[in-house]
């Protein structure tokens, strides 16, 4: 049995390998939870200047080269993780921090920011909060609560952000709030309350917000209101109670409200320049979705 061992030559050098990217981005993370979680506060403003605004100028260029996938491994790793509120909260600004620099690098190499993001239907609390830079995103199949909330808000900007098939409270809530802007926001199938919840509200700005197939109440209740401002704020087929409810009031403005068997209360105190209903708004709805292509990946 000895003669197998010939040809094995004595010790060599062993060099340690190298982390890969993923390693590196998780370990970012466990020292980010450790570092922030006891900073989060109850007020929103307190998160974002407190935990978003710092992380994101310590960590934009002391992150390693990463992509969309290696980005998506990370979500997909954290994914189930069993955290409590707090640092559910804090990964979640940690995923918003790096989808804003990946954009950047990508902006600044001249590359594609057309990133899709998958959880199969795992779940994953606060995904990428507060993300203050995107070009466009979509988020499939996420199972939690705050999906893409606050994102693009606190003077941010998102080009088009598509949510499908999300299960869970809060999708897009307050998105593009607080002077941030959002070109597109389509919720798509979405089941759960307070989809698009204030979004565009407090000097905030949308183009276009569509909610597609909802199921849950108060969606886009209280959407460009207090100075926000929406172009075209569309509810279709929702299954749910105060849909678009107080939309467009306190000094906001909402160019079109337009919905089609929206449920319960529907408008009830919104303000618009323009409301249609019926055939008309299914018209605007095949028209805008004919333009966008949104779900055509």
């Amino acid at each position: 049995m000895f003669n197998d061992l010939k040809g094995i030559q004595g010790p060599r050098d062993i060099k340690e390998r190298e982390e890969s990217v993923l390693e590196k981005l998780l370990k970012i993370e466990e020292r980010v939870v450790q570092e922030y979680v006891g900073k989060v506060a109850v007020l929103y403003k307190e998160n974002h200047d407190n935990i978003y605004l710092p992380l994101y100028t310590s960590l934009s260029s002391a992150l390693p080269s990463y992509t969309e996938q290696d980005l998506q491994a990370l979500i997909r790793a954290k994914a189930n993780n069993g955290y409590n509120d707090k640092e559910a909260q804090v990964l979640g600004i940690y995923t918003g921090v790096l989808l804003h620099v990946l954009t950047e690098r990508c902006e600044q190499e001249k590359k594609p920011t057309v990133f899709t993001f998958d959880l199969n239907e795992n779940e994953f609390h606060y995904l990428f909060y507060f993300a203050k830079r995107a070009g466009e995103v979509t988020v499939r199949r996420v199972k939690g609560n705050r999906t893409c909330s606050l994102m693009g808000s606190y003077g941010g900007q998102v080009e088009k952000l598509v949510i499908e098939q999300n299960k869970g409270d809060g999708a897009a809530w307050s998105a593009g709030n607080e002077g941030g802007k959002i070109g597109t926001l389509l919720i798509n199938q979405n089941k759960g309350n307070c989809a698009a919840w204030r979004a565009g509200s407090d000097g905030g700005k949308i183009g276009t917000l569509l909610i597609n197939e909802n199921t849950g109440s108060h969606a886009a209740q209280w959407a460009g209101s207090d100075r926000g401002k929406i172009g075209t704020l569309l509810i279709i087929q929702n299954t749910g109670d105060y849909v678009a409810w107080s939309a467009g009031r306190f000094g906001g403005k909402i160019d079109t409200l337009a919905l089609y068997q929206a449920g319960r209360n529907t408008g009830e105190s919104a303000e618009a320049n323009r409301i249609v209903t019926g055939e008309e708004a299914l018209k605007l709805y095949e028209r805008l979705m004919g333009e966008m292509k949104c779900l055509k990946t």
